[in-house]
């Protein structure tokens, strides 16, 4: 004969009651498991779409001035950046450089730019234009840097009267960028212009004002025409560089002291 069951109801109540409230808990962690990296990608492409990165790290500093501009801008993943017609200028005690990238796609951490850091684990890059002037001494006479690369929104490449403040480490930027692949289709420094189809491949490591390093680059040139104040020079230009720059302080070391640092293999038709 079956026994009578001896449960109260609200007893009964509170064990049917146990599984459902784990379900919603079990919706609930589901769909922050969906819902956060969701928002967090939507949140990285405002900042994208919107310009708001480059506005970040954009500005005039103590020791130097940086502007970056783009155009179209997404990621599909949190980290993996598509950037069209990348624009970056930048002013520094004794150079200027410009750097024009029609396409980029970067694994990147977004939110370390808040922290003055930039950090890549890949930089896929192409047709690059890179441009550098080294400055001359203050008081050099304009028709001297006549041919160099005028950039937009900076005074002729001539260094200041006065030296700048140097930056303290926890002011100063730092760049870690890896796996950098690019092809390139000009650089030029100073007044000399190499029109090429070549391609680099290296990784960068620096922190503004205080450690500059490259722990390894290399060059393959394909086809070059080598230029100077709009004459001629070389064609038919092809080999491969590859070059390592040991660690040191840019702002201690100059000139031809930093060649100590540099080693490199050379291998040119």
């Amino acid at each position: 004969m079956a026994q009578p069951s001896t449960e109260s109801p609200a007893q009964a109540n509170d064990s049917s009651a146990a599984p459902s409230k784990g379900r919603r808990w079990l919706r609930r962690g589901l769909f922050a498991l969906v819902a956060v990296p969701l928002l967090w990608l939507l949140t990285i492409n405002l900042v994208l779409w919107t310009g708001l990165a480059g506005r970040i790290v954009t500005g005039a500093r103590a020791w130097s001035t940086l502007k970056v501009e783009h155009g179209w801008a997404w990621c599909v993943w949190p980290t993996v950046v598509h950037v069209h017609d990348l624009h970056i200028v930048i002013d520094a005690p004794r150079l200027q450089l410009e750097v024009e990238l029609p396409h980029v796609v970067a694994d990147v951490e977004v939110r370390e730019l808040l922290e003055r850091r930039l950090r890549t684990k890949r930089v896929a890059a192409v047709d690059a234009s890179v441009y550098v002037s080294i400055k001359k001494p203050h008081g050099t006479d304009l028709e001297a840097v006549s041919a160099f690369r005028r950039m937009e929104g900076l005074d002729a490449p001539i260094r200041d009267a006065t030296p700048r403040p140097r930056p303290t480490q926890e002011e100063a930027w730092e760049l870690d960028l890896r796996g950098v692949t690019s092809s390139l289709s000009r650089v030029q420094i100073n007044a000399a212009s190499l029109e090429l189809q070549g391609r680099v491949r290296g990784s960068l490591l620096l922190k503004v004002a205080h450690r500059l390093e490259v722990p390894e680059v290399e060059l393959t040139i394909a086809s070059a025409a080598l230029s100077r104040d709009g004459h001629g020079l070389a064609r038919e230009i092809g080999g491969a560089v590859q070059a390592q720059v040991d660690a040191f302080d840019p702002v201690e070391s100059s000139g031809r002291e930093i060649l100590r640092f540099v080693s490199a293999e050379l291998d040119f038709d």
